[in-house]
């Protein structure tokens, strides 16, 4: 229900869940969750990163390192546009904690995916969500991609916006994450950026001061999977290693 942007489904769903499932050993970190991105959808970010911070602390004292970065990721991304330098200095603390706790891929790439979000690496968000894409998860790679798209607008690199938000639409298209897809459209209309989608090819572009939009030939064309298969093909690996990193068997790779 979040994910379509309907928060008022979301909060009946949430009211319907049973007791024992807001305990401290069962889902209470995703309860607390989707409590605070209802808060966030109602325009109460302040309330909503103290919920998530207060989270992250209990997940980190109960060695959920899995909980931990992925509400590290929201907390951040609500701390970064306040300037709220505590927070994020502790989040990076908190997630390089957890960090070795688990050798799931999925884990490993969240981690992936908060530290270039701290660290503003617009690289190696997209990279971090080609990889998760290829899982394949998703939301999670276009909530990567559109942490990418937000970044490089926010430094002025106009075309890499486009590109990465044409691949978090992509993505958020695939689980119908209508309301990820709005709140991405207008982050970037609040820097300067504005999407188009063309309905013919599916491509996105963004037009930005009377910018042109992507005709969707070359690169563009490539699917999230291509894109990460190419970069690991440029890092050197052979198609055995491809397939062993990505979790897909070797036929798939040659593919």
């Amino acid at each position: 229900a979040l994910h379509r942007g309907e928060p008022d489904v979301a909060a009946r769903v949430l009211a319907d869940q049973p007791t024992h499932l807001k305990g401290p050993t069962l889902g209470m970190e995703w309860m607390a969750y989707v409590k605070a991105s209802l808060d966030q959808v109602r325009g109460d970010s302040a309330l909503a990163l103290a919920t998530l911070k207060l989270t992250i602390d209990m997940a980190t004292a109960s060695g959920l390192a899995v909980s931990v970065t992925y509400l590290g990721i929201d907390a951040c991304r609500l701390a970064l546009p306040v300037g709220d330098v505590e927070t994020i200095t502790n989040l990076r603390g908190q997630v390089e904690e957890v960090a070795g706790r688990s050798t799931m891929p999925t884990a490993r790439a969240a981690h992936d995916h908060l530290r270039a979000l701290i660290d503003a690496d617009i690289d190696g968000l997209a990279t971090t969500a080609a990889t998760i894409a290829a899982f394949p998860r998703p939301w999670e790679a276009g909530r990567c991609w559109h942490d990418a798209a937000v970044a490089a607008a926010k430094a002025g690199d106009k075309a890499g916006a486009r590109r990465h938000a044409g691949l978090a639409i992509d993505q958020y298209e695939i689980p119908g994450a209508a309301g990820s897809i709005a709140r991405l459209r207008t982050e970037l209309r609040d820097l300067g950026v504005r999407i188009r989608r063309s309905p013919a090819s599916g491509d996105a572009g963004i037009a930005a001061n009377g910018g042109g939009q992507d005709d969707g030939s070359g690169w563009e064309r490539l699917t999230a999977t291509e894109t990460v298969v190419v970069g690991l093909v440029g890092e050197g690996l052979s198609n055995a290693q491809i397939a062993e990193r990505l979790f897909v068997s070797r036929r798939t790779v040659e593919s």
